[in-house]
């Protein structure tokens, strides 16, 4: 895989999550096109952005460009610095004592509208520890880079700063920031003695806390209060702690000990999300999916709520059979390829045996797809659906998808009238407020292939 691809202090960033930064390489701004100096005997004659070479020319570039060449920095100290050649990697090191809890933070301060940092961390032994483009939620306002690690040893750390797509100029400066991190669990804790709380969780923000596992079989508890009813909270992960031994399995809970999800791979397979949590306080356990643990048993766990209420409408029980069936809004748009549409409903199967029965109005002459959501997102839920017709007949049916919630596309065209979508567990052994599911009803006088 290509490398790029790869106090309580709580991370108060203002959340604006969006893809990945990176991509095709764009042009670098005009101001980092312009002329360098003609002449100079040292360093110091150059732009901040130049380094003075064997011709005694100014040319774009700086001295930390290997681990041998590494410049030193301090904790919590603001390190500026340039990519101000094309490829340019920036060497800096640290000494650490083993045990930190970390974040490295960069910043863009040169005003380019290209620059997109990406930090690797190695260990005192030169291996790959973490690496991040972004932020592990996705872009935040405040930074171009957060990165998040525990260190387990002592000695010197390095970090490297470059440019996602290798790009550079002038105008390519950050600021670099490594702290210690003081939001994270401590042993020992319980369920019902959590060693990290936070009170209360303010929406649109990202609260980073980190943990380790330093026993097989440890879990260790947060508890999180939430700011009012109806909150839609969503859990992240870093993709890229190659320093870890760990397979997160984390799993959010009510006090009175009913579970909401439980996601296995937080980070690297995912986000979780439970879509409408009813206020009050949060319990979170973070442990080892294989029940493993040591002092390279670590990882961190981000929790953020939203504004109130999730856009898709929670099902209403009684609502298992066609006679008591939830009915649908229908939200319609115009596309450039016809007339569109959709639909949005989440539930739960509550109760052993149920079933969850949504009506929807179609159009006549239009095609109609469902596809949905479950374990992806941390439910246990392995949803089998049909969709049948006003006459009972089932036209549409799935028991398996990628993650565990079928989807089935195009059917039809279909006669104008009311058509209905059954959703059940696969499993009779499957209830409860983790067997939870989301889905989208779409119809279009047109198939999805001609999009």
């Amino acid at each position: 895989m290509n490398k790029h691809l790869l106090s309580v202090m709580s991370l108060m960033l203002f959340a604006t999550i969006g893809g990945c930064k990176g991509g095709e390489s764009d042009e670098a701004p005009t101001d980092d096109s312009e002329e360098p100096s003609a002449e100079c005997t040292e360093d110091p004659d150059c732009a901040a952005w130049e380094i003075c070479d064997e011709d005694q020319t100014c040319v774009g570039g700086d001295r930390n460009n290997a681990i041998e060449e590494a410049e030193s920095i301090l904790w919590d100290g603001a390190e500026e610095g340039y990519l101000s050649a094309e490829g340019d990697q920036d060497f800096y090191t640290f000494t650490a004592e083993g045990g930190e809890f970390i974040r490295v933070t960069t910043a863009n301060i040169g005003g380019s509208e290209t620059m997109d940092t990406f930090v690797s961390l190695y260990s005192p032994s030169g291996k790959l520890h973490a690496q991040e483009d972004n932020h592990p939620a996705g872009r935040v306002n405040t930074y171009d880079t957060v990165l998040f690690a525990y260190l387990p040893d002592a000695g010197a750390w390095t970090l490297v700063v470059e440019d996602l797509n290798g790009d550079s100029g002038s105008s390519f400066m950050y600021e670099l920031i490594v702290g210690e991190y003081g939001a994270n669990t401590r042993e020992s804790d319980a369920f019902d003695d959590p060693s990290y709380e936070r009170d209360p969780l303010a929406a649109g923000y990202i609260y980073a806390v980190g943990f380790v596992l330093e026993e097989s079989g440890d879990v260790d508890w947060m508890e999180f209060d939430l700011p009012y009813d109806d909150c839609p909270v969503t859990l992240y992960g870093p993709l890229y702690t190659q320093g870890s031994d760990a397979v997160p399995l984390v799993e959010l809970f009510l006090p009175t000990g009913e579970r909401l999800l439980s996601k296995k791979g937080l980070g690297p397979q995912g986000e979780a999300l439970y879509f409408e949590v009813d206020g009050g306080k949060l319990i979170l356990g973070a442990g080892d999916a294989f029940g493993d643990g040591s002092e390279d048993h670590w990882g961190f766990v981000l929790i953020q709520v939203s504004e109130r209420g999730y856009p898709y409408e929670l099902e209403e029980e009684y609502n298992n059979s066609d006679a008591d069936a939830n009915e649908l809004e229908v939200e319609w748009e115009s596309t450039e390829f016809g007339e569109r549409g959709s639909a949005y409903a989440w539930g739960v199967m509550d109760e052993l045996g149920d079933e969850d029965w949504f009506a929807v109005e179609v159009d006549d002459g239009f095609y109609l797809s469902v596809a949905g959501t479950a374990d992806s997102l941390g439910s246990v839920l392995d949803a089998a659906i049909e969709v049948i017709d006003e006459f009972g007949d089932v036209i549409g049916e799935g028991t398996f998808g990628d993650d565990d919630f079928p989807d089935v596309y195009d059917i039809g065209p279909l006669d104008a009238g009311t058509y209905y979508v059954r959703v059940l567990a696969e499993g009779d052994e499957i209830e409860g407020l983790d067997a939870y599911y989301r889905f989208a009803a779409v119809q279009r006088d047109y198939k999805i292939d001609d999009e």
